[in-house]
């Protein structure tokens, strides 16, 4: 059914658009929800498959406690781990452990926290015996000199700053956006193993605020430093030609090797972490028991992954990781360049999409059948996912998958409830007007049953006299009238006649004009006449049981009337008065000179 919209529900389905719009502009907190909620989606829809990952993950575990002692351990013993590593044929260690304080169990430490007092009272010799033991830390660093190996620090909000001179920066030729976090310090490992190491580079993941990882930062801004992130540690670790561009007013981007790994404003890039599930994942005691070819030639992240001792991250499609296993996914979708984008292009066609998809929503829910609407509206939605899929799977893009559909959907709302209304308004409309024409038909009826209760009255009177001239005419014998009586007779019935002619056309008259009666037409009519024709068509009523006696002047009177309307009146007082009256009682007809010229 075609609906005539007012400008009032014009303006209403405007600022609706308008609305819903600059809910897609705004960066809200529910706009970010239910974007990672359409990230997510795409994450379980299309996971997806990097092939053959050039990351190993080494975790220390529960079963690596258990055979080699509780966490910590000294730092010997996790230099030997780490020459196994090397052994295996590991391309770059990863350390993802923040050793930023001396290890505990060194010579120096036993000294001072086990045999301070004895030291104190004389005891020497051990302690020359301890100081010459081989410290821990040396034997780590001597560990990761063996290959290119990277340490892990930590961003700060804190003014932490250990060697501000001595920290690594990225090579760096953009200008920063204001929106990446800014941080006041940067937490390091003890010099002796900085010196060791080839890179360094942050741990923090930064998890969203529903303490999902989705995005993983780059690089970190402390200060004037920019720092990297673990896994683009990695990567200049391995030797890789790592820095960082952009034109002012646009994200950065990293290039690897000549190629871009794009970054939002913010100076992250979304993650597909479908593509852990290629990354090799190694308990550590296993090192001991043999060779590991899945170590040999890859970038080997060693971490811990003991509960209560590593927070595990919860990603995108729901799952749990440990933190070891997001470096090594972040790390392998950087040197592979299959990061997920959002260009803007793709960001104007979404918001394109959406406004075109608002204005066929509102066509159809306003002008087509209900059951078309919701088609086209499912139809759309599922379109649009479908689309978000395909583009997730087949170019890695970051397509909003879930805010354009609510959009639609608050739209449909609110274009189903903006059409209810116009529906309900037209509907009061043709209600009342339907009762207006209600009203009217039985106002008509009324007067139709009144009009023929009316006209039975009036017609009666000279019908009943027709009848009754009729009946004497029609004697025969004695009873036959005379030829004066039989004049007379005549002369009543067309007078008789000719009032129920001019009742019918007044009758006519009124149905035409659709008014209970026409309107009189009052001329000059002689008195005395127009009172013996009632008397005549009285006399001959045949339901006349008095007698009718006539005083009426010789002296002829005008009276201005309605010769029927007037004829009418009389005969209807007459009659009243003969139904009225005994058999043996006389009306009488008169007239009578009031004041004034009057008559009555």
């Amino acid at each position: 059914m075609l609906l005539s919209l007012n400008r009032r529900s014009l303006l209403v389905l405007l600022c609706l658009a308008v609305v819903l719009l600059a809910v897609r502009l705004v960066d809200t907190k529910p706009v970010r929800e239910v974007q990672a909620l359409g990230f997510d989606l795409m994450q379980g829809i299309a996971p997806g498959d990097g092939g053959e990952s050039a990351f190993a993950v080494v975790e220390i575990g529960a079963a690596s406690l258990e055979r080699n002692g509780p966490w910590p351990w000294r730092r010997d013993r996790l230099g030997a781990l780490i020459s196994r590593l090397w052994d295996a044929g590991a391309r770059v260690v990863v350390v993802d452990l923040l050793l930023d304080t001396p290890d505990r169990y060194s010579a120096e430490g036993i000294i001072e926290e086990v045999i301070g007092d004895l030291d104190r009272q004389g005891s020497a010799t051990l302690s020359s015996v301890l100081a010459g033991l081989e410290h821990p830390d040396r034997t780590l660093s001597a560990a990761l000199r063996q290959g290119p190996s990277v340490l892990a620090t930590a961003i700060s909000r804190d003014e932490t700053w250990d060697d501000p001179a001595g920290l690594p920066s990225l090579r760096t030729e953009a200008v920063i956006p204001p929106q990446v976090p800014r941080f006041g310090g940067v937490q390091t490992a003890i010099t002796p193993l900085r010196a060791a190491a080839a890179a360094e580079g942050a741990i923090n993941l930064l998890p969203e605020e529903d303490m999902v990882v989705r995005r993983a930062p780059l690089f970190f801004v402390a200060g004037d430093l920019v720092h990297p992130a673990l896994p683009v540690a990695a990567l200049i670790g391995a030797g890789r030609d790592v820095v960082l561009r952009g034109e002012p007013g646009a994200p950065p981007s990293l290039w690897i090797d000549g190629a871009a790994r794009h970054t939002d404003a913010t100076g992250a890039v979304w993650l597909d972490f479908g593509r852990r599930a290629q990354v090799p994942v190694i308990e550590a005691a296993a090192l001991e028991d043999g060779p590991m070819t899945a170590i040999d030639g890859r970038i080997v992240v060693l971490g811990l992954n003991v509960a209560g001792l590593s927070q595990p991250v919860r990603l995108a499609d729901g799952t749990l990781a440990s933190a070891p296993k997001v470096i090594a996914a972040i790390g392998d979708a950087l040197e592979k360049g299959s990061t997920l984008t959002r260009p803007r292009i793709l960001v104007s066609i979404e918001v394109i999409a959406l406004v075109v998809g608002m204005a066929g929503l509102s066509a159809l829910w306003l002008i087509a059948v209900p059951w078309i609407a919701t088609s086209g509206t499912v139809l759309l939605a599922v379109g649009w996912v479908s689309m978000a899929a395909i583009a997730r799977a087949s170019n890695g893009l970051v397509v909003d998958a879930a805010l354009p559909v609510l959009l639609w959907t608050l739209f449909v709302v609110g274009v189903a409830g903006l059409r209810a209304a116009v529906l309900w308004e037209q509907r009061g409309q043709l209600v009342g007007e339907l009762q207006s024409r209600t009203e009217a038909a039985e106002a008509a009826n009324d007067a139709k049953t009144r009009f023929l209760r009316e006209m039975h009255h009036d017609l009666r009177t000279p019908l009943n006299a027709v009848l009754g001239f009729s009946d004497l005419l029609s004697r025969t014998g004695a009873r036959h009238p005379s030829e004066a009586d039989t004049t007379r007779y005549a002369s009543a019935i067309r007078t008789s006649g000719s009032h129920i002619l001019k009742l019918t056309e007044r009758a006519l008259q009124a149905a035409e004009v659709t008014s209970d009666k026409a309107a009189p037409q009052p001329e000059l009519v002689e008195l005395g006449e127009a009172l013996l024709q009632a008397a005549e068509i009285t006399l001959g009523n045949r339901r006349r049981t008095a007698e009718l006696s006539l005083r009426i002047g010789n002296d002829k009177r005008f009276v201005h009337v309605d010769p029927t309307y007037f004829l009418e009146a009389v005969l209807n007082l007459l009659d009243n008065a003969m139904v009225h009256a005994e058999g043996t009682e006389t009306v009488t007809l008169a007239t009578e000179i009031l004041p004034g010229g009057r008559v009555a």
